[in-house]
């Protein structure tokens, strides 16, 4: 993980705050497309990183639910249908 002092050099100014835990700062969506693609991968690394050390547990939506009971039924029931790696690779564009 990027320290502090090298995300500071890499940031803009404006996204600076992200850098540090302690100030509150809010970023438009437009603010974030002017930063480069390493630094909203960085930033995005550093959210993150505040995020896994966090003792909250996030319940998963009941819809994730419903999508896997579907998919182990398929299973279950013989029915399901798998594909190999190459041909999901063919099937996407």
């Amino acid at each position: 993980m990027p320290n502090k002092r090298f995300l500071r050099r890499l940031m803009p100014p404006q996204s600076q705050a992200f850098a540090t835990t302690e100030r509150k700062h809010s970023m438009t969506t437009a603010q974030l497309k002017e930063m480069s693609v390493d630094e909203r991968i960085i930033l995005m690394e550093e959210i993150w990183d505040t995020l896994c050390h966090e003792n909250v547990e996030i319940e998963s939506p009941a819809w994730h639910k419903d999508i896997l009971d579907e998919r182990m039924e398929l299973i279950n029931s013989g029915k399901a249908k798998y594909i190999s790696i190459e041909e999901l690779k063919r099937s996407t564009p």
